[in-house]
């Protein structure tokens, strides 16, 4: 499953109800107008789901997940360990999986907020 920050910059209570609606047990809230989504889609795709796309539902942003560090609370780090996949994050970037194991300890858990 990939992992995507929604982001809006001021109160959109059609994008938060279109996220409740298509992603009921793969969204959290993480701060006010932001919520992590997780998905098997694309960040375009997504969009198009949210009503972001063609602005139906207004305006906001869809950013993908590459990799993630820094602290966060226990209920964040065990919502996106639980969801974000090794196999859709990208590799280092000199192929090496030790020097990227190195960088990021908690990689068996899913990323390094800790």
């Amino acid at each position: 499953m990939k992992l995507f920050v929604v982001v809006c910059e001021n109160p959109n209570p059609r994008i938060e109800a279109a996220i409740r609606q298509h992603f009921p047990k793969h969204h959290l809230v993480l701060a006010f107008n932001a919520w992590l989504v997780g998905g098997d889609t694309t960040a375009q795709e997504l969009s198009r789901t949210l009503g972001i796309y063609d602005g139906s539902n207004g305006a906001g942003l869809v950013i993908g997940v590459a990799s993630y560090y820094g602290r966060a609370s226990k209920r964040t780090r065990d919502w996106i360990s639980q969801r974000f996949s090794l196999d859709d994050r990208p590799a280092h970037q000199d192929g090496d999986e030790a020097a990227a194991a190195a960088d990021q300890p908690e990689r068996s858990r899913g990323g390094g907020l800790g």
